[in-house]
């Protein structure tokens, strides 16, 4: 019987949190793959 989330979660998603750099991690990780033609050229 483990709980994984109640009602107060409501509108809360994983970009909602209190504290730390894993917003910034994340978003750069997206860019990072979205942009995975234009980066091609610096890892020459």
């Amino acid at each position: 019987m483990k709980v994984f989330g109640s009602p107060a979660d409501m509108g809360w998603g994983p970009w909602a949190i209190e504290s730390g750099w894993t917003v910034a991690e994340i978003a750069a990780g997206l860019m990072a793959g979205l942009m995975t033609d234009r980066l091609k050229a610096w890892l020459k």
